[in-house]
């Protein structure tokens, strides 16, 4: 059985409201045309020129002399009315910004058209005239405030009922699938929900609900974060929308070149460096640079960017590791525990486990520590440099084809290779899920057409997607069968996964390659969007729907070499539970669990298509309604090659798209812990996923 989700929603909005339409990355300015008298001038008509590229649009005021521009591109407007009978008044430099909706309202002066009254308006600081709650953050801002790492998104918090929050917890946006960097939460709600726009097109993983796409600062002209009561063409989820825009070249050149540097010059040593060796060295280079102009003056114009990131990023490891006597068994020394003779429960003779009921594989493991550099306990410290590099670059080009057309293409593209050091030196390595390499891919693009009918009647199509391809856990050599005397019976040879089964010894580093490693996923967003506006008297109706095919592939195993977790069980007293160490349980082969994981990975699939209808009637001078509707169907996830299977309650079985064959490990007497020949084993059948 099939189960169809839909989402409906309808929002009235009362007070005094303007007319709003336009895509989601635009503005609108709205007011009307009067005389003295205060009446209203049917006759007029408003004329919106941008100061940076001289694009032209129209509007007509209607029969009571209000009027509403089209979609407007964010940035510094010349307005000018003009009516028969009356002398023409401009006002300069109005700004618009993302998802603004400006009132700019003329009380004309009898006199000749080819009269001239120049007004230098500011742009209105309230804008009474929207109940959206939000916030934008201009280009100054996004520029000038001090970011580590230089991330807009940082600056999220700047909105009122925005705080950040760490990665990783429950809800909680990753913000970027190799590392969670900046995430936040509005007005309560989770940060998986909220919605990420670039240039109109989604920007959110189908991983954690991150950004894909991280546009250099010096490349975002604006960004709009709001946070409540946006309007109907707003769909996909009900925490913020971050709504970004790129920047578009003008009539004239501009650009800039840029370094930022840190070290440690001024840092403190890591409380936990060893103090006789030399401060671990910090390095974070971020250098780029932006230019764009005309290449077909008032008509074409490019821009593009580029930014690289350089980190160099010590990492202070300090590891519990056994001292050279207990790795071969010998717990002989002051301060060691008894250890018991699980086979007799009495303790071995000389508290010396005799070399003949040491398991070989559990040996080779415990030859992989490195030797310790103290006595018991953290006694192993060293300080390995992680390296992240980052390339990161957008181009954009704009062509306003007429008054009635304008179309705009952008693409963007990053890579980043982050290399992250383990714990433990050589094949022991011991460190968590990130350790190693990881690779993060970028591709996005957005071509918008814009075309007006007539001043009243304008239609905008979007298409556009973003995509992200990640592996992150990967050793720096590649995920390659380790030599024989590491092997464990049961683990299969797969290339996908290969490495070294992970050996956990309560209180000590673990051995191996860790869980959840590697890990490969991808994320696509497709996505095409149209938006009919129509002015008709009072009202302004928009006309929307969007369809987008997302796409999430994954392949990320708890144990997919298998992992043995001991405790000291097996060698503690069986009358009081004294004495007994992990490092011995892992010698004699004595695991207290064990389990590991079939390797599959997973394809989802899913369409999205929505609709939605928006009204903005103005009632009177000093009531607008503003209607909207919106509807958003979310198909049943579907698995690529049909391998999803669900659980039939009344039968107490799995219902599979296919049959599907399972790894079966040859085992003895269905024993996982201790075979006959002395070696460990791992069975499939007996696995169990958790993390690690």
């Amino acid at each position: 059985m099939q189960i169809r989700r839909t989402a409906l929603h309808c929002v009235v909005w009362l007070g005094i409201l303007t007319p709003a339409f336009a895509q989601v990355d635009t503005g609108t300015i709205a007011g009307s045309v009067r005389d003295s008298s205060g009446a209203g001038l049917a006759s007029a008509s408003v004329t919106f020129v941008d100061i940076a590229t001289n694009a032209t649009t129209k509007a007509h005021a209607d029969a009571s002399g209000n009027y509403a521009s089209p979609p407007l591109r964010p940035g510094n407007y010349k307005v000018t009315a003009e009516a028969p009978g009356f002398k023409t008044e401009t006002r300069s430099t109005i700004t618009v910004q993302v998802q603004d909706r400006l009132r700019v309202d003329f009380a004309m002066t009898v006199g000749s058209v080819s009269e001239n009254v120049l007004v230098t308006a500011e742009t209105p600081t309230i804008q009474t005239d929207t109940s959206s709650l939000g916030e934008v953050i201009t280009t100054g801002q996004i520029t000038e405030l001090p970011l580590n790492g230089r991330d807009y998104i940082q600056l999220a918090t700047l909105t009122t009922g925005v705080v950040r929050t760490s990665s990783g917890t429950n809800g909680n946006s990753g913000g970027s699938s190799t590392g969670g960097l900046n995430s936040f939460v509005a007005n309560g709600t989770r940060g998986t929900l909220n919605n990420f726009l670039l240039d109109g097109i989604d920007n959110n993983s189908n991983d954690n609900g991150g950004v894909v796409l991280r546009s250099n600062v010096d490349a975002i002209q604006e960004f709009k974060l709001q946070t409540n009561s946006y309007s109907a063409e707003f769909g996909r989820s009900g925490g913020a929308v971050v709504n970004a825009i790129t920047k578009t070249g003008t009539n004239n050149y501009h650009g800039d070149v840029f370094e930022f540097f840190r070290n440690s010059a001024l840092d403190a040593r890591d409380f936990f460096e060893d103090p006789t060796q030399k401060k671990a060295s910090f390095k974070q280079n971020q250098f780029g640079a932006t230019f764009g102009g005309p290449i077909r003056k008032d008509k074409l114009f490019w821009f593009i960017d580029y930014q690289g990131t350089r980190i160099r990023n010590p990492q202070t490891f300090v590891s519990s590791i056994p001292t050279l006597e207990e790795r071969v068994g010998n717990f002989s020394a002051a301060g060691e525990p008894t250890i018991y003779d699980p086979a007799t429960d009495l303790p071995f003779p000389g508290n010396i486990i005799p070399s003949n009921r040491i398991d070989p594989t559990s040996q080779a493991y415990a030859n992989l520590y490195p030797t310790p550099q103290s006595g018991q306990g953290n006694n192993f410290t060293i300080s390995p440099t992680e390296r992240d590099r980052v390339d990161q670059g957008d181009v954009r080009l704009d062509y306003n084809l007429s008054q009635r057309d304008q179309i705009f293409i952008r693409y963007s593209k990053s890579g980043r290779t982050d290399i992250r050091p383990a714990p433990l030196p050589g094949l022991a390595n011991g460190g968590n899920s990130s350790t190693g390499v990881g690779n993060e891919d970028t591709d996005g693009a957005a071509i918008g057409f814009t075309h007006t009918f007539t001043p009243k009647t304008i239609n905008e199509l979007r298409v556009g997607f973003s995509y992200v391809h990640i592996r992150r856990g990967v050793p720096e050599t590649g995920n390659q069968l380790p030599p024989q005397e590491f092997r464990i019976p049961g683990v299969p040879d797969d290339p996908r996964v290969n490495g070294l089964t992970l050996f956990s010894p309560n209180g000590f580093r673990r051995l191996g390659d860790p869980n959840f490693a590697p890990t490969i996923l991808a994320s696509q967003e497709r996505q095409i969007t149209d938006v009919l506006t129509l002015v008709r008297g009072a009202h302004t109706l928009k006309l929307g729907g969007e369809i987008r095919w997302s796409q999430f592939n994954i392949s990320q195993e708890a144990s997919p070499r298998g992992r043995f977790s001991f405790s000291g069980q097996f060698t503690q007293s069986p009358v009081d539970g004294s004495g007994g160490s992990s490092i011995a349980d892992m010698l004699l082969g004595l695991p207290i669990s064990a389990n590991i994981s079939t390797v599959i990975a997973m394809g989802n699939r899913q369409h999205v298509p929505a609709l939605f209808v928006q009204d903005d009637w103005k009632v009177n001078r000093r009531l607008t309604l503003n209607l909207g509707l919106r509807y958003d169907y979310f198909s049943p996830i579907v698995e690529a090659h049909n391998r999803q299977s669900n659980f039939e309650y009344r039968t107490g079985t799995l219902i599979q798209a296919v049959s599907k064959r399972r790894l079966r490990c040859a085992h003895n007497s269905g024993q996982s812990q201790l075979l006959a020949t002395n070696r460990l084993c791992l069975d499939a059948d007996r696995q169990s996923r958790h993390g690690g």
